[in-house]
């Protein structure tokens, strides 16, 4: 067991990526960790839901922040390709109208409920047939994982959090359709099947051990 990560209560809050009743994958990155380690998972995933999007409600991250216990000693937010098409903003946004504002809400929340709790952000993993990034057409301004990706790193350092790139830095390949077929396993290449979860998890594990 890993003697910093053991007993700790860490709040999980993401996506279809995180949430545990999402039939794509039946062991994700936090079963994976909670094996190895014996951290203790709060699993806060709702499928279709961002830092914006609230999946036709109020299920939004940061209207999630009340269900983080206080004592919570590890949080991280991961996700969401369900934003990208919403307004992106900058990183000095407030207020819900735009991502960045949206990403500084729920920080602000995370901050005022928990304060003493490590907190890492981590941005959504690469979706997409059409996502690979040698395509022309991935390399313009409008690239809307890489705007997203490079909003969220630079809203962690405007405000001293540690931040774990998997958009680039997963290992995971969506547009190649033989590995979509072993770690994908669907046609939307988008939501990893457990082989896929097994490919990035121990980047997520590194990165609460340097929380």
């Amino acid at each position: 067991m890993d003697k910093y990560l053991s007993s700790k209560k860490w709040a999980v809050i993401g996506d279809s990526i995180t949430d545990n009743t999402n039939s794509k994958a039946t062991t994700r990155y936090y079963d994976l960790i909670e094996k190895e380690t014996g951290i203790i998972p709060i699993v806060l995933g709702i499928s279709g839901s961002g830092y914006i999007n609230g999946n036709g409600g109020t299920q939004q991250f940061y209207n999630r922040i009340d269900k983080i216990p206080e004592d919570i000693d590890i949080i991280t937010i991961f996700g969401s390709v369900n934003d990208w098409n919403y307004p992106l903003g900058t990183s000095f946004d407030r207020g819900t109208d735009t991502i960045g504002g949206c990403v500084n809400t729920t920080i602000e929340r995370i901050f005022k409920r928990c304060p003493y709790a490590r907190l890492g952000i981590i941005s959504a993993l690469p979706a997409g047939k059409d996502s690979e990034p040698l395509k022309p057409s991935n390399r313009n301004p409008d690239n809307k994982g890489l705007l997203f990706s490079n909003l969220l790193k630079e809203i962690c350092e405007n405000n001293s959090i540690p931040f774990l790139d998997l958009y680039h830095q997963s290992l995971l390949r969506p547009w190649d359709e033989e590995f979509n077929e072993k770690f994908f396993g669907d046609a939307d290449h988008c939501h990893p099947n457990d082989e896929g979860h097994k490919m990035f998890y121990r980047r997520i594990l590194k990165f609460l051990e340097s929380l």
